[in-house]
């Protein structure tokens, strides 16, 4: 079992959705496809809380070890999508600032991060403690596939008396922002690594 993310995830579900269908996860590894499921819930009573599940997931054409060099550099997202207009992040106290905007809706949150690196894998655990979508929790996981590529996944949840949401982005915008999002990031990392490769290349050239 994959650290401790993996151990959260399935307390949700036994199984990620992308490979417990296997046309799904087909998909991504032969297809390349970006996976994004958005999911809200009203409440049956008053009550009862709203509920907001993302899950995402998708393949890297990259190692992991690359891809999770990288995917810590927080700062650097803000070259990568206009969805993201600002980060910041402190290293002492593992509080990241993020400010998102899509359709018009501004998302200004302070994200406590808990990276977790050991032999078992690598994943960011993260809790939104202080602005939008207060209490909103999820994990980013980076697996390896083949060791050669990277499949990286995102799950989120969130409950509220009421979802701090337009109606167009829980309808059917988010889900089209976020994978808008995941493939701007996935292109950023591919390209970022045939960097790196040719550069290498060039070194030991000269080298010889």
């Amino acid at each position: 079992m994959l650290c401790t993310h993996l151990v959260w995830a399935r307390a949700i579900e036994e199984k990620p959705f992308w490979k417990a269908k296997p046309a799904v996860y087909r998909k991504i590894i032969e297809d390349r496809a970006i996976i994004v499921s958005v999911m809200h819930k009203t409440p049956s009573q008053k009550t009862a809380d709203y509920k907001l599940s993302l899950k995402s997931a998708g393949l890297v054409d990259a190692p992991t070890e690359f891809s999770k060099r990288k995917m810590l550099k927080f700062e650097d997202l803000v070259k990568i999508s206009k969805q993201i207009r600002e980060v910041k992040y402190d290293t002492k106290t593992g509080i990241l600032f993020f400010h998102g905007e899509a359709m018009s809706y501004h998302a200004i949150m302070w994200i406590k991060l808990d990276i977790i690196d050991n032999k078992e894998g690598f994943a960011i655990n993260w809790k939104v403690i202080r602005g939008h979508l207060l209490g909103m929790s999820g994990a980013i996981v980076l697996e390896d596939y083949k060791r050669r590529k990277s499949e990286v996944s995102l799950i989120a949840d969130y409950k509220a008396k009421k979802l701090p949401l337009p109606a167009t982005l829980l309808d059917f915008g988010l889900e089209i922002v976020l994978q808008q999002v995941a493939k701007n990031i996935r292109t950023f990392l591919e390209a970022e690594y045939q960097r790196e490769l040719m550069a290498n290349e060039r070194s030991k050239s000269a080298h010889k």
